[in-house]
């Protein structure tokens, strides 16, 4: 089997701990953008983080397990630091985020996602 760059099977998610296949994610700020941090994620919840749905508890997985020289106690925090180094979205612009959109006369269900946390 091949491998792509930025693809491994070492390294288990930072925060499912999923180990089958993980990614090369670039946090805070994206590679294009001149990102050099990167943290493992496995490809769901990459998405998640590149299009800013993560829970508050997914963040603060992420910022306990790879930044936790920041000494952050809050997702809020955390976002706002990320931001401000080059993450793309704000706590505000995460917490309006809603999960289904209507489409052309489709009657679906739209809600925020709501934070949990994790026992």
């Amino acid at each position: 089997m091949q491998r792509s760059p930025g693809k491994s099977f070492d390294k288990p998610c930072l925060i499912c701990s999923e180990d089958r296949w993980t990614e090369d994610a670039h946090f805070p700020s994206r590679k294009y953008r001149g990102g050099v941090e990167i943290i493992a994620l496995c490809p769901t919840h990459h998405r998640l983080l590149d299009s800013g749905r993560l829970s508050d508890w997914e963040f603060m997985e992420i910022c306990k397990k790879k930044f936790s020289h920041l000494e952050i106690a809050s997702a809020e925090k955390f976002v706002a630091w990320a931001h401000e180094n080059g993450y793309p979205y704000s706590y505000a612009d995460i917490q309006a985020k809603t999960i289904a959109k209507e489409y052309a006369g489709a009657r679906q269900i739209s809600y925020r996602i709501e934070n949990q946390t994790k026992a």
